[in-house]
């Protein structure tokens, strides 16, 4: 178990050092600081609250729900006209998809099975994670 360990801590700082986690680190550190971006995620939180509060609430409809998925896009559609945010945002998804990606691979050679995401663990078909 130990040299499964020491992988994992390879893998761990690996993660660390991309690109990807450092865009995201940078992008939080710059929202967390913007006092108006801090401003829009704390309302965009309590609409989302607010929304999720009346859908539990309410008899679901093909049309409720096509609405409440409306407001919701909408909100999201009015935070993302921050700079800081948006940037936030893009670089938050850009890791987390690198993290699905991991997770599939280490799936595919645990399991030996193609996980979410489609990564068969062969980068010969794929050439996302380069």
């Amino acid at each position: 178990m130990h040299a499964v360990i020491e992988k994992a801590k390879e893998l761990g700082a690996a993660i660390a050092a991309s690109e990807e986690f450092l865009a995201y680190k940078a992008a939080e550190e710059r929202q967390e600081a913007d006092e108006q971006a801090q401003k829009l995620m704390a309302e965009y939180q309590e609409k989302r609250k607010d929304i999720t509060g009346r859908m539990k609430g309410a008899e679901m409809t093909p049309e409720k729900l096509k609405g409440f998925q409306q407001e919701i896009q909408s909100a999201m559609a009015e935070l993302s006209q921050n700079e800081t945010v948006r940037v936030y945002l893009e670089a938050k998804a850009t890791f987390n998809a690198m993290l699905t990606q991991v997770n599939s691979v280490l799936a595919y050679y645990v399991k030996g099975e193609e996980a979410e995401g489609g990564c068969s663990g062969d980068c010969g078909s794929c050439g996302g994670c380069h």
